[in-house]
């Protein structure tokens, strides 16, 4: 009889190990509130200081403490009112800077230098609407901010955000660093070189419009500085969450491997990496596309176009040219990243080993990474990948290759 028991006994042993060891793949998700009140302060730490900034100049509205997301209260309602005719208030300020920007093109005779303002001012425009559009914390409803949230809470517990907040400290204070000489060279190049929106009619003939102007600036160039820092922010978190996977399955040996327990892991990642991209798709389509242009009419202007051009509008066009290459390499680089993060599943999944029975079900997922790249996109479009950032920059190469074997 102890026989017949024995063998059973030492197969569900067996079985309970491997079940075990097949745990330790899936990030641990503790269903208590505590869990998730930890996991928000992570969060609240990367993510608080800059919706409280963008709260204050008037590019958001809505909780700005995470901590509180589970339990948000409901009777605010009042506040929330007072806060979207604030932020509405301060977008209008935009929306007729935009507009100052793009009449001067006509009526100035600076067309070059108007257009600059016009796409700069236009995708201020744009970061503050985006911010308005998808990141607000509210009781009615819940944004893309806030599924994006929730699908990383859910999925992506366990993960260490020490070097994301480390990161995150470095980033704010170059932003800060960087918004000091900005607003700055934009005042004193209105008041004393009279290069700003208000030195053509009909804005020259109310002082009011100038100080519009001034406000202008000093609210878009933090709203803008504060969208790129948020698209920062968000692929740290998004790489260090595979990173986390990745360097589970490097400690693990080779018998716990798992493979439905790493291909479910890494699906769920993929899904926070797609609420992400809803998120931020728009904002990203709007730096391409407003961005090359600048950064090829800043060059032209800077190079080729030098007649009756001044020292400081020439300072003001290598500015721009640095500051739109700059912004797009920053996107094109660490939307690159989180797709690299992605797919470099494959490369750690063909060096462990698995059954006979699920080499099919490998192969196959080994496929799926290998064709269509998944990642952050374009506005829907086009996914940043490597192939994609090589691309970018080989066509405007080509365009500054062009410009400089012209003859002037």
């Amino acid at each position: 009889m102890s026989s017949q028991v024995s063998p059973r006994n030492m197969a569900s042993e067996s079985l309970h190990s491997r079940q075990n060891k097949a745990d330790t793949f899936v990030v641990s998700i503790p269903d208590d509130a505590n869990g998730n009140q930890l996991f928000l302060k992570r969060l609240n730490e990367i993510y608080s200081p800059a919706l409280k900034l963008l709260k204050l100049f008037g590019a958001y509205y809505g909780q700005t403490n995470l901590k509180h997301l589970e339990c948000r209260p409901t009777s605010r309602r009042g506040k929330q009112i007072f806060s979207k005719i604030y932020c509405g208030l301060m977008i209008s300020l935009l929306c007729l800077d935009c507009v100052m920007a793009v009449s001067g093109i006509f009526t100035s005779g600076a067309e070059f230098v108007f257009l600059m303002f016009a796409l700069i001012k236009l995708m201020i425009v744009i970061c503050g609407i985006t911010s308005l559009a998808f990141l607000p914390l509210t009781t009615p409803r819940r944004c893309r901010f806030e599924q994006y949230l929730r699908s990383l809470i859910t999925n992506s517990k366990g993960i260490n955000f020490n070097f994301v907040r480390k990161k995150s400290r470095k980033g704010f204070i170059v932003i800060c660093l960087l918004y000091v000489p900005i607003v700055t060279f934009a005042v004193i190049g209105d008041q004393k070189l009279d290069l700003g929106l208000t030195c053509c009619k009909p804005w020259s003939e109310w002082f009011g419009f100038r100080v519009i102007a001034q406000l202008s600036t000093i609210i878009g160039s933090a709203v803008w500085l504060l969208s790129m820092y948020f698209f920062y922010l968000t692929c740290r978190i998004l790489v260090e969450c595979f990173d986390g996977l990745y360097k589970r399955m490097s400690s693990l040996s080779p018998l716990s491997a798992d493979f439905p327990s790493l291909k479910m892991e890494h699906h769920k990642l993929c899904e926070v990496v797609e609420l992400a991209d809803k998120m931020l798709a728009p904002l990203l389509l709007g730096v391409v596309a407003l961005y090359i242009p600048m950064l090829c009419i800043s060059f032209y202007n800077s190079v080729i176009f030098q007649e009756d051009l001044k020292l400081m509008a020439l300072a003001a066009n290598i500015s721009w040219c640095f500051i739109a290459a700059g912004v797009l390499a920053i996107v094109l680089f660490f939307g690159s990243k989180v797709s690299e993060k992605i797919h470099s599943f494959q490369k750690i999944l063909q060096t462990l080993p698995v059954s006979t029975a699920e080499e099919a079900k490998v192969l196959l997922f080994l496929l799926d990474l290998q064709g269509e790249p998944k990642g952050l996109s374009i506005g829907g479009l086009l996914v940043i990948s490597k192939s994609t950032s090589l691309a970018i920059a080989g066509m405007i190469v080509s365009y500054f290759t062009v410009l400089l074997s012209l003859p002037r």
